[in-house]
């Protein structure tokens, strides 16, 4: 385990004026994995572009504004190509 913190919720990714929203928020989540329930306390996106986009060649630029401390336990924001 990770020790993660958040709940991967897709519902809160969105676009705005060309740009890709992946918020990090403060809202409880409960989910169930094989009968035993969890609680996370912070939500934030995820996207899966497995077999959905392929990139042979040129530039991908990204920027991003990164939530908690520098040394925030259990957040792991990350940008992969």
């Amino acid at each position: 385990s990770t020790n993660q913190i958040c709940y991967y919720n897709d519902s809160i990714v969105s676009t705005s004026d060309g740009s890709l929203q992946i918020p990090a928020i403060k809202r409880d989540a409960v989910y169930t994995v094989e009968g035993e329930t969890f609680t996370r306390h912070m939500q934030t996106g995820m996207l899966q572009t497995w077999n959905k986009f392929c990139f042979r060649e040129g530039i991908a630029e990204m920027s991003a504004v990164m939530p908690g401390k520098s040394q925030q336990f259990g957040l792991w924001p990350a940008f992969w190509l």
